[in-house]
């Protein structure tokens, strides 16, 4: 369990870094440059690491087309060969192989031993990132409020609003499933994320993540069922939805509500791209280097951008199978009936997956190394594995 933390550790090392604190390494400027240089490169370290431990322990197998982690490794694979006929190769390299890094982690922990045990700890150390984030942030919000960009600590990077909000609604996922089920004291001290998380989110006015927070409602109702805690909460999620979206983002104007925010001329512009090269795509980081550093916010455009249709059907497939097989387990019912000690985890990983799935459609969810693809991979593999161990044994499955 410790090698595979170490190993999520150095995938997530290279997060608000890139190519361009590697290429500043050489002038040595600062102890800062040299900081955020070395950092970029660590997911590449994993890689290595990943591949020598399949290697020696004979567990080097082709990923599964089945699963969710094996079509994303198919669509990386994809990207990494377009990003040859990249305007710049090694940016695009880079960038997927920083991509593939995840990947390689998250197909290594499901070979291990004990894995739902590894895919919990990753779970685990994701959250201690978003919880120190929320601190990080909370005197600002407090103060002047969140600008467009939002300094991390230390020179770490910047995050814009939509990115603060992601944060502060994955805090407040994991904060609201552990409260609905508290069964000890201490489960309630985590209204003091909850609270901070909902006013840093509200100030946010980030309409993506508050469709997360209502899709979040959603699943966790359908997985937990109404009780009192639920009955409390819930009234105040919806204020926030209705206070943060409706009265201050949309003005009480209804139809600026669904309003693209110019994302459809990003669209228009990316699916000329598209149209030049439609089987395999342009490489990774091809929106930053062809679009004018654009954000294109559709997981599914930015996929076909990178890796064409070839790889977007991998992409689009992995998102599709995860769903795919929920229903197919019949996975609701079958949290409901458990009394796993997992049963909060595994609630939070579907509650996870749901949000990111509703925000792939307006964000580039896990097309390219982020934040999403960091929360995505473990949700997903959790999600196989727990599955996977409750059909198995049967324990802890009310009859």
């Amino acid at each position: 369990m410790i090698f595979t933390i170490f190993l999520w550790l150095l995938v997530w090392a290279a997060m608000y870094s890139g190519i361009e604190n590697i290429r500043a390494l050489q002038f040595f400027t600062d102890k800062l440059t040299v900081f955020q240089g070395i950092r970029a490169l660590l997911p590449i370290l994993a890689i290595y690491l990943c591949i020598m431990k399949a290697f020696f322990s004979r567990s080097l197998k082709v990923p599964s087309l089945k699963t969710a982690p094996g079509l994303f490794f198919y669509y990386c694979l994809i990207g990494i060969i377009a990003s040859l006929k990249s305007t710049d190769i090694l940016a695009s390299i880079y960038y997927g192989f920083i991509y593939l890094s995840a990947n390689l982690v998250i197909l290594n922990l499901m070979n291990n031993k004990n894995p739902v045990n590894n895919a919990g700890a990753i779970s685990r150390v994701n959250f201690i990132f978003f919880m120190i984030s929320i601190v990080c942030f909370l005197p600002q919000a407090l103060g002047v409020g969140l600008g467009v960009l939002n300094d991390l600590p230390f020179g770490l990077g910047a995050v814009n609003r939509n990115g603060i909000a992601r944060y502060a609604l994955v805090v407040i996922i994991i904060a609201f499933i552990h409260l609905i089920n508290a069964r000890k004291f201490r489960s309630y001290l985590y209204i003091f994320l909850l609270a901070p998380a909902l006013f840093i989110l509200a100030q946010s006015q980030s309409r993506t993540a508050l469709l997360g927070l209502a899709v979040t409602l959603v699943l966790v109702f359908y997985l937990k069922g109404m009780n009192w805690r639920l009955f409390i909460l819930s009234p105040i999620f919806v204020y926030i939805i209705w206070l943060s979206g409706f009265k201050w983002r949309a003005q009480e104007v209804f139809v600026s509500m669904f309003s693209l925010t110019g994302r459809e001329l990003t669209w228009e512009r990316a699916l000329e791209l598209i149209k030049l090269s439609p089987i395999y795509g342009w490489g990774f980081y091809a929106d930053r280097l062809l679009l004018d550093f654009e954000h294109i916010h559709n997981s599914y455009i930015h996929a076909l951008v990178q890796s064409g249709i070839v790889g977007g059907i991998f992409f689009s497939g992995a998102v599709v199978s995860i769903w795919w097989f929920i229903f197919k387990h019949n996975l609701f019912r079958l949290v409901r009936k458990s009394q796993d000690s997992d049963k909060t985890l595994i609630i939070e990983s579907i509650a996870l997956v749901g949000f990111l799935t509703a925000r792939s459609f307006f964000e580039s969810t896990a097309a390219f190394y982020g934040v999403d693809l960091l929360l995505f991979l473990p949700a997903v593999c959790f999600i196989y594995l727990w599955t996977k161990q409750a059909e198995g044994s049967k324990v802890g499955i009310k009859k």
